[in-house]
């Protein structure tokens, strides 16, 4: 009896085994510290080292893909607030040119990152948004889909940058959608907003009493 228990025990932990190998057990939990994924973030928020581990990324045929979203999901306490910015440029550089569907929500979760940060990105031309803000460029990269996702996302609560973003990013995206009626309510409902906003200032402008 005890042999057939033991022997039923090191069957159970070969099938475990096996399941985990092929991904029946569903996907991995977020960045725990394992020392691999460390390292790949660490390489991917140095400035002297992130670009070529880009390019090494980009140019395998395993890209790590899991590995990347857990980055992405929970980035490694131990970087430092630059490292950890670094970082997450790095991600939103290696999803656009991945063109990866699975990182949309983190896309726009960080949409208004910029690698250079500039109080008035706006002003700027559309080439020096998209050169500077690596989040805006990947959802671009991904297409429709991203459109989709930023026109049915709740914007209620959303700031006025991130309001612009999601302007940006579906008027870039909209000529190349096969059906793009959505993107055109959006972008109707958004002019609409806007030109409430400049009625309502245009109106109070004219309260104000010169001194």
């Amino acid at each position: 009896m005890e042999l057939r228990a033991l022997l039923g025990r090191r069957m159970l932990i070969i099938v475990v085994a096996a399941a985990a190998s092929f991904g029946l057990l569903g996907p991995p939990p977020a960045f725990a510290g394992r020392a691999d994924d460390l390292t790949l973030a660490r390489e991917l928020a140095s400035q002297e080292s992130s670009d070529g581990a880009i390019d090494r990324i980009l140019s395998s045929h395993n890209h790590r893909m899991r590995s990347l979203l857990a980055l992405a999901n929970s980035p490694p306490k131990q970087l430092n607030p630059s490292e950890q910015a670094r970082l997450l440029i790095s991600l939103a550089k290696i999803f656009g040119e991945l063109e990866s569907k699975e990182a949309i929500p983190f896309l726009i979760e960080h949409i208004g990152l910029q690698i250079w940060p500039s109080p008035n990105i706006w002003t700027k031309t559309p080439e020096a948004i998209i050169q500077r803000m690596p989040a805006i460029k990947a959802l671009i990269q991904i297409g429709p889909a991203a459109a989709q996702a930023l026109i049915s996302a709740p914007v209620d609560c959303s700031t006025s940058d991130y309001r612009r973003a999601s302007i940006f990013v579906v008027s870039a995206i909209a000529p190349t959608m096969n059906d793009a009626r959505d993107a055109a309510t959006f972008l109707t409902v958004a002019r609409a907003q806007a030109d409430l906003e400049r009625r309502l200032a245009e109106d109070g402008l004219k309260r104000v009493k010169p001194k």
